[in-house]
């Protein structure tokens, strides 16, 4: 048995699929032969890979859907051309339209029939793409069946999907264990009867439909570090593109899977892994690490997809790590804000240098009712601490929440993205309705006046599938949508926060940790000896603080209930009101931080 997964546009270049290289090495595990296609890098070597990444960020990201719909459909809404205000613009997408539609067919032209069976994966940027090449390749090999898998064809989606003519196969959730199963009895008799006992998946037999419920868990302490073999072959095979480019690639590491929170209202999380949070032991986890950091030495860059890194993983992963790693690679990882200062200084010596956290908002009120971990307090510390260990952070800012009130987002909330201006930006969304979370389930309850499924992927499915059982994403219409004042502090971010360049592409075609940092040094904010230095808002002063405000201040350093501190230092409860006036300090519901850094006494950096 031999079988071919194909990575296609739009996915990244930067950054091999993580999903395909563990099941190549399951695969490989069961004595299933498995080559992975990076056909994306093709075709950015194709149209070049400065107008190949423009599509692979947001905003440009549901136009890069839309180029595979009419190869895949056979007949497409051309809303992004239609939408374009110059001729240039709608004369550059019907272009990329046709090269990439001509690039399937090349495609589909490759000898695929050497292959037992192909797979493909339905994640946000590749999904119309892959239902276009399993349409051609389908029209060249009728025979060979086309297997789909991925996050977006988990529970009711894929059963939707499988309508599609030239789909065989769909896996309704994880399939490391259920796939090689299937294939493994593919080898020996027919997709009918293969097909029969393989659990969480949907399958078609001569147009008829059926689908198996159920899924079948792998032991996750078995599944092996990810094969990225094809995807070093193809870097190598055409390194003078990664050269030219400056492609800085990055690995992505299997550390856990799952929320160990878990209880954000608008998060998805609960519904793509219907199960609880699963990792391997401390011990395993840490030997996991040593495995892909000795088989990948030439990596320079690791990102894990552990959905969150608690204190405890500090205590019993991450400190040890730092102690134990063979050698020095970047890793980035996903935290929440509620860590302490020696727990991000172990991440940094543990070699992370990127964190994404889950701040989502700086207004108090939406982080209530997020139902987010960590206050505001606690999120402008982890800012501020992470800025002095240097790791850059990327977090992001949620408008339009469910249940916002316009007086929430008053001249204190603008004042406090002012005093923000020295710590590390955020990216700016509208939130969005995700499948199986609470503005879904009690729309009403959350003031939201109308369901429906994204526009964009509305607009290019075709009509036998419902686009309210496939999609993943939802529309919301909610009552205090854009107060005047949430609209003022998303400008300000935009245009006054967010280091400059401010667009996706161009920050990525730059170092933008590199660029980042030059920004947050010009403005910033700190001790020196009875004074500080404030650059905030490009406008240099010098406040003098007598020694009572220098021990405040410090004492302030992480988050302190007012009470706890007022007894410490006495002098402190007639000086707060200053504090927060000159913006070196922030407070909500007597739990204070102080927004400048300091240096602990002997601590170097």
């Amino acid at each position: 048995m031999r079988i071919a997964l194909l990575e296609l546009p739009f996915s990244y270049c930067h950054c091999p699929s993580l999903s395909f290289a563990t099941l190549k090495q399951v695969l490989m595990n069961n004595g299933i032969e498995c080559d992975i296609h990076y056909l994306n890098i093709d075709f950015a070597r194709a149209i070049g890979y400065d107008a190949y990444t423009l599509l692979t960020y947001y905003p440009a990201k549901p136009e890069s859907e839309w180029f595979g719909t009419r190869a895949a459909f056979g007949s497409v809404d051309d809303w992004p051309v239609n939408h374009s205000n110059t001729l240039s613009k709608k004369l550059r997408l019907l272009s990329v339209r046709c090269a990439l539609e001509k690039f399937f067919d090349q495609v589909a032209k490759m000898p695929w029939d050497k292959y037992d069976a192909l797979g493909f994966t339905g994640v946000f940027g590749q999904l119309i793409n892959s239902f276009a090449v399993g349409r051609k390749i389908k029209e060249q090999y009728p025979e060979l069946p086309l297997i789909y898998g991925g996050p977006y064809f988990y529970g009711n989606s894929g059963k939707e999907y499988i309508k599609l003519p030239y789909v065989d196969v769909v896996f309704l959730g994880e399939a490391e264990t259920s796939f090689p199963e299937l294939l493994n009895r593919l080898d020996k008799m027919p997709l009918e009867q293969a097909a029969e006992v393989i659990p969480g998946i949907a399958y078609k037999v001569n147009d008829e439909i059926f689908s198996n419920d159920g899924y079948k868990l792998s032991n996750y302490a078995d599944i092996p570090i990810p094969n990225y073999d094809d995807f070093i072959l193809k870097q190598q095979k055409h390194e003078k593109f990664f050269d030219d480019n400056d492609v800085a690639v990055y690995y992505l590491i299997d550390i856990s899977r799952g929320c160990a929170y878990g209880q954000c209202v608008f998060c998805d999380e609960p519904v793509l892994n219907q199960f609880r949070t699963r990792q391997r032991s401390p011990e395993q986890t840490i030997q996991y690490l040593y495995d892909v950091y000795e088989r990948y030495p030439e990596a320079e860059s690791f990102f894990t997809n552990a959905s969150l890194i608690t204190p405890k993983d500090i205590r019993q992963i991450w400190e040890p790590w730092s102690r134990l790693k063979p050698r020095y690679a970047n890793l980035a990882i996903e935290a929440n804000a509620n860590l302490s200062r020696s727990q991000i200084r172990t991440l940094r010596e543990a070699g992370v240098d990127q964190v994404q956290v889950g701040i989502e908002s700086l207004i108090p009120e939406c982080v209530k009712i997020m139902k987010k971990p960590h206050s505001v307090p606690q999120s402008i510390a982890f800012l501020k601490w992470c800025k002095l260990y240097k790791i850059f952070v990327k977090w992001l800012w949620l408008f339009e929440v469910p249940g916002q009130q316009p007086e929430w987002y008053n001249k204190e909330a603008i004042q406090l993205v002012y005093n923000c201006f020295h710590l590390q930006p955020p990216d700016i969304s509208a939130i969005k309705g995700k499948r199986g979370t609470v503005y879904l389930k009690n729309p009403e309850e959350w003031g939201i006046d109308k369901i429906s499924p994204e526009a964009t992927l509305a607009s290019m499915m075709p009509n036998y599938l419902d686009v309210n059982e496939l999609s993943f994403i939802f529309d919301l219409d909610i009552a205090h949508s854009n107060p005047i004042n949430q609209r003022k502090i998303a400008e300000i971010i935009k245009t006054e926060w967010k280091p400059s360049p401010q667009d996706y592409q161009e920050k990525e075609k730059i170092d933008y940790r590199e660029a980042a940092n030059i920004i947050l040094h010009k403005r910033q904010l700190r001790f020196e000896e009875d004074h500080i230095y404030d650059s905030r808002m490009n406008k240099s002063k010098i406040i003098p603080i007598d020694s009572n405000d220098r021990e405040i201040l410090l004492a302030m350093d992480a988050p302190i209930i007012l009470s706890d501190l007022i007894k410490k230092y006495p002098q402190s409860q007639n000086r707060i009101k200053e504090l927060e006036r000159k913006g070196l300090i922030y407070g909500y519901q007597n739990e204070y931080v102080s927004l400048i850094e300091s240096i602990p006494d002997g601590e170097v950096l």
